[in-house]
């Protein structure tokens, strides 16, 4: 009812990838900042697969994205994690990070070549950020206003009643390329959205 709610008076469907896409609206005013997350729960960019050579040279070939990366002199291509090196902003809120959607994950970066491709396809202006360890990663999408990564049938935010994100159905083709920005096969969750749309998404 929430989300129809949203739909009916801001154009805002949270549990859609449209609903997200900054062409038409401003889905960061919904959510926290990444600058209000505290830094000592959280990896630093380096410290993470936004460093690891193979996956972000992936996503660069998959995306086109030249400013979400540098190219070290050694040739490796890491993640370009703009101000105090904390977060990767995806090309729709890289000039202005406030009106990025807060996402955290976990481990090295649960998700990341998915999560990074579907935000620049598809206009999603998010902030990927790490939690430092698993305590805080299952603790800061309690505490913040965010999407996170999560999978089933993993029990641990299910008191929250997360709500996945849907994308454009799943391309095989497409994936056999190295292109993700369709839904991946099966039923597992990747991108999901806190439970509290009432208070996200309001009337």
């Amino acid at each position: 009812r929430e989300l129809n709610t949203a739909y009916e008076t801001e154009g805002l469907a949270l549990d859609f990838w449209t609903g997200f896409d900054s062409t038409w609206k401003e889905p960061g005013k919904y959510f926290d900042q990444p600058s209000v997350v505290n830094r000592s729960l959280m990896k630093p960019c380096s410290d993470t697969n936004l460093y690891n050579d193979l996956l972000m040279s992936a996503y660069l070939s998959a995306s086109g994205d030249t400013t979400g990366v540098v190219v070290q002199p050694d040739g490796k291509v890491v993640a370009n994690c703009p101000g105090d090196g904390y977060f990767w902003l995806a090309p729709s809120c890289r000039s202005d990070p406030t009106k990025c959607v807060l996402y955290l994950t976990g481990g090295g970066g649960y998700g990341l070549s998915e999560v990074l491709q579907k935000a620049t396809k598809w206009n999603i202006p998010l902030a990927f950020g790490v939690a430092l360890t698993w305590g805080d990663f299952t603790t800061l999408p309690t505490v913040h206003k965010s999407m996170f990564y999560w999978w089933v049938p993993d029990p641990t935010f299910l008191e929250m009643s997360p709500v996945k994100s849907m994308f454009p159905a799943h391309d095989r083709a497409a994936w056999q390329r190295g292109d993700l920005s369709t839904d991946p096969v099966g039923t597992f969750i990747g991108i999901v959205v806190s439970n509290d749309l009432s208070t996200l998404a309001p009337r």
